[in-house]
């Protein structure tokens, strides 16, 4: 499960540091400070919301978090013909 976690986080934390620095620079540079200041922090949070949507589907997609069946949590019932 740990490791799963470290993925799971590694693949967040490395898409928003991806994005980081180019958002950095339109948000806080290219405007006035009032009005860059406000487009930087709505748009970081748009990017957030936007990582945790993709990593949500990579780790779907991976299969990292499933259900354990029956079988793996022992709850398989014997046979009519089992000792």
């Amino acid at each position: 499960m740990r490791y799963q976690v470290l993925v799971t986080a590694g693949v967040f934390f490395g898409l928003f540091f991806i994005e980081y620095p180019p958002l950095f620079m339109l948000g806080y540079w290219a405007w006035p400070y009032t009005v860059g200041y406000t487009a930087h922090k709505v748009i970081s949070g748009l990017f957030i919301l936007l990582n945790l949507g993709i990593t949500q589907y990579a780790v779907r997609r991976w299969r990292f978090f499933r259900r354990a069946s029956d079988a793996d949590r022992g709850q398989v019932r014997a046979g009519p013909n089992s000792a």
